[in-house]
């Protein structure tokens, strides 16, 4: 955090829309573990997969071919 004196460069300034992780997730992603199946969509499994920490980490093993897509629903 910045001190109100401060200011943010236009270099170093993030735009909240630009970082913007889903609130209406299926299940928690700090919960249970959670297979492909249990999603009903691909967006689902997505927007899961990134708030659980996406290809950093991937805790559910959703990602198995690294390739950024959870499920291989592309």
């Amino acid at each position: 955090m910045i001190a109100e004196d401060e200011s943010i460069s236009d270099e170093d300034y993030v735009d909240e829309a630009d970082t913007e992780v889903a609130t209406d997730l299926e299940y928690d992603p700090s919960g249970a573990d959670r297979d492909c199946g249990d999603f009903s969509s691909a967006q689902a499994a997505q927007d899961f997969y990134i708030a659980a920490g996406g290809p950093a980490v991937d805790p559910h093993d959703l990602d198995r071919d690294n390739d950024g897509n959870a499920c291989d629903w592309n």
